[in-house]
């Protein structure tokens, strides 16, 4: 058999990743955060939340998986703020979040994780094609290992992906 050259695997795993998010639900979600986001990137949300001396929230890039990641790991980060500014603000209890959106945003992330070491391991300079097929297939299981609905999609969409590596 011989090589004549192999997709970047980085970049397929962001398709895949990319592939999952479009899930109805989990988009859904994600833009229910979205605009959560957008709403607390105005001054007066900034002036608090940098009073309390939180970390801002993070408006992800729709290209940039690892953003959707960023700002899905920030908005927990800022849960605690988020649950009390609501019960002072009508308009940002129009767009909060209940708990079941807070507990399938926590899935979501830990579904994520794996892709997302994953990818900074296939971006190393020095990955060999064994080093490559390792860390795919640790992330595949790891990711089938939560066994939840989101984490099923994404090993499909990986193991779709994998056809054309």
């Amino acid at each position: 058999m011989f090589i004549t050259g192999i997709r970047c695997v980085a970049h397929t795993l962001q398709l895949a990743v990319i592939d999952s998010l479009k899930d109805g639900g989990v988009d859904k979600l994600l833009n229910k955060v979205r605009i959560l986001v957008r709403k607390l990137r105005n001054q007066t949300f900034i002036y608090l939340i940098k009073k309390e001396k939180l970390k801002l929230p993070i408006l992800d890039c729709l290209t940039r998986w690892h953003s959707t990641y960023d700002m899905i790991e920030r908005i927990q980060y800022l849960k605690e703020f988020i649950q009390i500014m609501v019960e002072n603000d009508p308009k940002l209890k129009k767009n909060s979040l209940n708990n079941f959106d807070w507990q399938q945003l926590e899935i979501i992330a830990k579904t994520l994780l794996p892709a997302k070491l994953c990818t900074k391991k296939l971006q190393s300079e020095q990955l060999t094609l064994s080093d490559f097929y390792s860390t795919w297939i640790s992330c595949k299981i790891e990711t089938r290992t939560l066994d939840n609905p989101f984490s099923i999609k994404l090993v499909k969409c990986m193991e779709y992906r994998e056809q054309f590596i």
